[in-house]
């Protein structure tokens, strides 16, 4: 068996001609929002997902610095095998703070380790700039 060490250090980064990425689950509480993105693997080999993917929130076409709060895989190394699945939360304020704009948010824009072209993934949320 290899060791996963070994495993990580020969599997190359995850880019979007690897990776479908759907939203798995969206929830609401105290001022903060979660939603779970998944990300598939499609290709024919397994594929690295570290650092974190970059995860910015869009503003019907205009990208929306929302302060994001990541947590999940993070620093780990994930090692996504062909046709399995890696879970990719995240979190934001959704209750503005004193004069803090919300807006509404259309699309996830996610830049994967291994680059390629950004994965776009349909979220229609409320995000707060707080």
């Amino acid at each position: 068996m290899i060791n996963a060490l070994v495993l990580a250090a020969i599997t190359p980064l995850c880019s979007s001609h690897d990776i479908a990425a759907t939203i798995a689950a969206t929830d609401r509480a105290a001022g903060h929002a979660q939603t779970t993105i998944a990300l598939k693997n499609t290709s024919q080999r397994a594929c690295l997902l570290k650092p974190y993917p970059q995860l910015s929130l869009v503003h019907y076409s205009e990208p929306e610095h929302v302060p994001l709060s990541r947590y999940g895989p993070g620093a780990r190394t994930l090692v996504v095998r062909p046709g399995g699945s890696a879970a990719l939360p995240f979190v934001w304020s959704d209750m503005g703070i004193g004069a803090a704009p919300c807006t509404e948010v259309a699309d996830a824009l996610l830049m994967l380790p291994g680059g390629g072209l950004p994965l776009w993934v349909p979220v229609h949320v409320s995000a707060c700039l707080s």
